[in-house]
Order: C-alpha cells, then structure tokens, then sequence
C-alpha cells in the first residue's frame, strides 16, 4: 500500500471515530481490552479485584502479604522507602532470592478483597510484563528471572515490589572508583535512599508502616528532608440547589439583581446542582489522601443528610460565620465564598481547596501539592487568558482570568497568560490573607456580590497561585490530571479510560449548562459509584439513611 493510501485510510478511519456513537466506542474498546461491562456501567471497564479497596489500605494490604509470606519461608528481607502513600518496596539480597521466589510461589494468602494473587516482573524502564499466578513464579521465565517483581491482586498499581539485590564480589567498581567490599547488595534500581547495601549495613532493625511493625535496615526508614511533615487541612465548598428554600432565596436574589451586569451562567441552575458529587470526592480524600488532617465542608445553612457532622476530623462551616458579618448573604457567589476561606477558624496554614466535583484518582503523596519546606505547588494549563477588558458578555471563569491578569499588573508590573486546572488547589492561608491585605476594595467587591461578576476576583483557584509565586511561597507543579464534562458527546469513553487506568492524581466531572435532568448525570453516578464503592468514615451508616 502506497503512503498515499494509508494517509487516506487512517484520515478514513479517524473519521469514522469521530462520528461513531459513543455508546460503539465504548463497547469497541472493552473487547479490545478484554473487558466485560459490569458494575462500572457506562464506563466500560468493570473494577478488578482490588480496585475497590481503599488504594490506602490496598498498598498496606499487599506489603504485608508479601512480608508474611517471606517470613513464612523464613527469608530475610528490609522494606525501603515506605513513606506515606509511596509503593512499598521489600527488599531481598542476592543468597536469599532463591528461597524468596519459593515462599512467594508457596503463599495461599489473599488480600483484603479475597483476590488471588498475581505476579509480574517490572523492566528496568518501569514497564511491567504480563501478570501471571503467583503460584506459577518459578515456571514462568519472566518472573522467575525479573530482579523486580510486583506482587498484586487484580490493580498492579496498588501492588507491593520485590526487589532482588544481587551480590557483589571483591572486584566489583564503585562509582568513585574503589571497590564494593565482597557480599555488597547492588539495587537493581534507583532509589532516594542508596545503591548499596554493605554486609554490615544490614543489621535488622524494626520499622513501621500504617502504624505496623515491618522489618527494615538502619537508614531505609527515616523522615526525609524533602517529606511534607507538616499538617494540611481541606477544605470543600458545597451546596444544594434543590432544596426549595434555598432555591426561593436565590430566585429572590436573581429577580433583585441587575442581570445586565452579569453573564446568564451566574444563575445557571447546573452551577449549584449537587448529583451527590461531595460523597464520593470524600471517599476518595480518604482512600488516597488519608494524610489530611481536618475537613471543612462550607454551606449556606446545608448539610447532606448521609454526613456525619460529628466526625472528628470535620466540621460544617455556615456562611454566616465564614462571612462574620460582612459581604451580602445570601450569597450565590461562588468566588466571594472562596475570598473569605482563609477566616475558618482552626484552619491549618496548608490547605487544600476543592469543588465537590473534584476527586483523586490513586494515591497521592504530599508532595504532589506541596514542597518540603511550605513551597505550595499550583497547576497551570496551556489555555491563555483573552486579552480583552472583562465583562458581562465573558463566561465568569474568563472575567475572573483576566481580573486576575489586572491585579498582577498592578502588585507587581508584570503580565500573566495562563489559567489552572480544575484540580484541588493547595494553598497557603498567610498568601489569602496577604491577598485581602493588597488588595482590599476589590475583596470586599467579591465578597458582596450575591452572584458572580465580571469584578470578581478569583482568589484561591488563581490569584493567589500567582501572588504565591511572586512572593516565593508557590511554584508550578505538574501532576497527572484528567477532566470530562459529563454532558459532552464523548463523555463515556472519556470516562472508560479514566476507569480502566487509574492512573490520574486528580479528576474533575463538571458539567456545561444543561438545562434539567441530562443523560450525563446517570452517566456520571454510575461511574462515581463503581469507581468508589466503599463508604468513607464520615458517612452515616446505611441503616440510618434507611430509618
């Protein structure tokens, strides 16, 4: 075939995608994975074994069914780098890997879910082979060969790596040009903490883990510098627009309103729309970010009825008491409720700020959000703020840009082009009160508009990155982050592979303006449902949500 030909085949082809139903895409691509439709409905993909275990708990899950199996065969082994959140890693030197390999092979453990367990080896790149029986490790070459190995149940990501430290002899080089002394475990990769094991450097020592003894090697198991060792708090807006009293106030409010002086979106009902988004981005706060310390969920005098306002790591903040008395309540703003976040009392230096359509997708480290040494990290997108002068004719996310854009130029003489992902927003409660202190008149203006207008600012989800930035308390960062708007044409397959990867930090399901009840949201609590089965703690038990 000529270059003509399959240029014209593969435009054919892309053309046929493109028009396809999405409910055909999806189908095509679980039989080409190899996936049945189950409980993950319109997704496509059907959770495996261990996927709907807290990603948490899966991690610890799998650590330990490899260290008891080890222990059982009587095999000596150091877990290494098992940091908050990071994936446990086991350690086996060279004279042992031998009968490490067997007391794998010989465990009938299963994990917290009952899945048997897999194996498979990881290259040297990070690639991983295909999952085999764990029973079948010495049969299998790959596995039987591999110096890693990812012991798992189904979700090789929530897995736990054996790692098979080969020996050394007295001739083998180090990198400053000496030699290893004789039986120095070399790593079959790198890691933070060493290449290098000498013989009397493997002294056993005892760790811990999620609160477990482990067994360990002196050096393998301290607090590093570059760990975020101090507390951070979350904090959620939320709010429910179908209650009718609410509904009443904020039609009161509208009809009061100068609508000329705002975009038609500011009263859109699908902004305040709540499709029980807020309990499933709780439970995936608690399956993948369990290092929070405290949640605080704002409302305009709401509260769902299946949370537990007397869990001890959260409490319900009115707006009332964010506002103290300033600003206009009731307020449907959601820009002035975020200009008054930093007067939670309690609140800790380091938060996060999230929308309830925002969750995370696997586990997370603090350092995704945060240095170290206090250094918030923020999330930049390659769309552009237009250039033009805010007004009611832009989309109130577009006005605020450019608002931004303005009180940047005016605190510091210099442009910014750029706006951020819709991802949970670490932040730092000094810079917000920096922010009101800099920029007072335009503050209290966001914070007393009842609807979103062209004069807001966006301070927590963007000028405050910014303000950070210059006064070197934040830095880009970059993380793994997906977006769908549930309402959109390709929303299912979008939502299949963000189900059939698992591989996103962060995940925000928005929606556009669509009027009344819409396809999308079924769409959207099927997906959340399977994605995220298991109940969060600060849920109330079924049976009272039944009474």
């Amino acid at each position: 075939m000529s270059p003509t030909m399959i240029r014209r085949a593969r435009r054919a082809v892309r053309q046929l995608v493109a028009s396809a139903p999405p409910s055909l895409l999806v189908r095509a691509s679980a039989v080409r994975h190899g996936e049945l439709r189950g409980p993950s409905g319109p997704a496509g993909a059907a959770p495996g074994p261990g996927e709907s275990l807290s990603g948490v708990r899966a991690l610890d899950d799998h650590l330990h069914v490899v260290l008891d199996a080890l222990a059982a065969g009587a095999v000596p082994a150091a877990v290494l780098e098992a940091g908050t959140m990071r994936r446990r890693v086991v350690v086996v030197t060279g004279d042992h890997a031998p009968a490490a390999r067997r007391a794998l092979a010989a465990t009938t453990a299963t994990t917290a879910t009952g899945g048997g367990l897999l194996v498979a080896a990881v290259a040297a790149d990070g690639s991983l082979g295909a999952a085999h029986p764990i029973a079948s490790l010495a049969q299998t070459r790959s596995t039987r060969e591999a110096r890693v190995l990812r012991v798992h149940s189904g979700q090789q990501r929530l897995g736990c790596d054996v790692e098979f430290w080969a020996l050394s002899d007295d001739r083998q080089p180090r990198p400053d040009g000496s030699h290893y002394p004789a039986g120095t475990a070399l790593a079959p990769r790198p890691n933070r903490w060493t290449r290098s094991l000498e013989p009397d450097q493997r002294r056993p020592v005892t760790g811990e883990v999620a609160g477990r003894p482990v067994p360990t090697y002196p050096g393998l198991l301290r607090p590093h510098l570059l760990d975020v060792r101090f507390p951070i708090d979350v904090v959620y807006t939320w709010v429910d627009g179908s209650d009718p009293a609410w509904r009443q106030r904020k039609d009161d409010a509208w009809a009061a309103s100068h609508h000329g002086e705002h975009h038609p979106s500011a009263s859109a009902g699908s902004r305040f729309d709540s499709h029980d988004e807020l309990r499933y981005s709780l439970r995936s706060l608690e399956a993948n970010a369990d290092w929070v310390r405290q949640v605080f969920v704002v409302t305009d005098e709401q509260t769902p009825s299946w949370l537990r306002t007397d869990h001890p790591r959260l409490r319900v903040v009115s707006h009332r008491e964010l506002f103290g008395g300033t600003g206009t309540l009731p307020t449907f703003n959601s820009h002035a409720i975020e200009s008054r976040l930093h007067h939670i009392d309690g609140l800790a230096e380091h938060f996060l700020y999230l929308n309830d359509d925002v969750f995370f997708g696997r586990p997370v480290t603090p350092e995704v959000f945060y240095e170290g040494n206090g250094l918030a990290r923020f999330f930049l997108t390659d769309a552009t703020i237009d250039l033009g002068e805010p007004g009611a004719r832009d989309l109130p996310v577009a006005s605020a840009a450019k608002q931004t854009r303005a009180a940047v130029a005016e605190l510091y003489g210099a442009s910014v082009t750029q706006r951020f992902q819709h991802v949970a927003h670490p932040q730092r409660r000094s810079v917000l009160a920096d922010v009101e202190e800099l920029l007072p008149d335009q503050v209290r203006r966001t914070g007393s508009a009842q609807f979103r207008s062209p004069h807001d600012l966006s301070v927590p989800a963007s000028l405050a990155h910014y303000v950070g930035y210059a006064t070197g308390r934040a830095v880009p960062g970059t993380l793994s982050y997906a977006y769908c708007d549930v309402t959109e044409r390709r929303a299912p397959i979008k939502l299949q592979r963000i189900a059939r990867d698992r591989a996103t930090d962060v995940f925000c399901l928005n929606e556009t303006d669509a009027p009344g009840e819409h396809a999308g949201h079924r769409l959207m609590a099927d997906f959340l449902a399977a994605y995220f089965p298991r109940p969060s703690s600060f849920e109330r038990p079924a049976q009272a949500d039944a009474r």
